[in-house]
């Protein structure tokens, strides 16, 4: 897998397989003048969700926030093989038992 260092959503990322033969990427490419970072690819696991307009079939990806160094939130984005603004965001909160 190919990404840029500093980008988002999924812009400029390109997933090869083994043989080095290109195999999928994203159509946007605003971050390819940056440093390329590259590691394994794993698939992301598939999963079905439900939304507003019925149930879907997608990708899940956990991402995690951060406020002022510190661990704030973390969510799941649910969308095509590389995650991109079109993904389905799911935030994750825990109900406090204790009242």
């Amino acid at each position: 897998m190919e990404k840029p260092t500093f980008g988002r959503e999924g812009d400029s990322v390109k997933i090869y397989a083994p043989s080095g033969e290109k195999v999928e990427e994203d159509p946007n490419n605003s971050y390819v003048d940056y440093v390329q970072v590259y590691q394994e690819y794993i698939d992301l696991p598939k999963i079905f969700f439900q939304t507003n307009t019925g149930e879907k079939e997608g990708h899940m990806m956990i991402g995690c926030f951060l406020i002022n160094e510190q661990a704030s939130a973390f969510g799941y984005r649910l969308g095509k093989q590389i995650i991109d603004n079109l993904s389905y965001f799911m935030p994750v909160g825990f109900k406090d038992t204790k009242e």
